[in-house]
């Protein structure tokens, strides 16, 4: 082996060291902020629990709904049945309510049913990226 070929390998060993060098200050670097993004995935697991709790309490909301349907029917076939026509004031006081309570609902499943869609979309998108870019 030459003088020169010594010294060419030696050359290449420091630019290969200084590469290397940075390829590892890289690598520590991408697994800090992997700690990092497993700290975030807690976080979004705790939010998507908290997300089913609103969703468990609209549940809630909507079959206290339902009962209410078939309670009130009942009770204004009752009426009816009673051939008298009793006064309907409580009746209508209950359906009132009933208006009202399905009004705020209606808007409140429609909300929870687009944020609900968004965030299952990109909780998707983030796993279909991760599960590809791993290969």
């Amino acid at each position: 082996m030459t003088s020169q070929q010594k010294t060419d390998m030696h050359h290449e060993h420091r630019e290969a060291s200084l590469e290397t060098n940075s390829w590892l200050d890289d690598i520590y670097m991408w697994r800090a902020e992997h700690k990092q993004a497993i700290a975030w995935l807690a976080q979004i697991e705790s939010a998507i629990h908290g997300n089913d709790a609103k969703l468990q309490h609209h549940c809630g909301i909507v079959e206290k709904q339902e009962r209410h349907i078939r309670q009130h029917e009942h009770a204004i076939a009752m009426n009816e049945q009673s051939g008298k026509y009793k006064d309907q004031s409580a009746l209508d006081t209950a359906h009132k309510l009933f208006n009202e309570i399905q009004a705020k609902a209606r808007k409140d499943h429609a909300r929870l049913g687009e944020l609900h869609r968004q965030q299952i979309a990109h909780v998707k998108h983030l796993l279909k990226e991760l599960e590809g870019g791993a290969e």
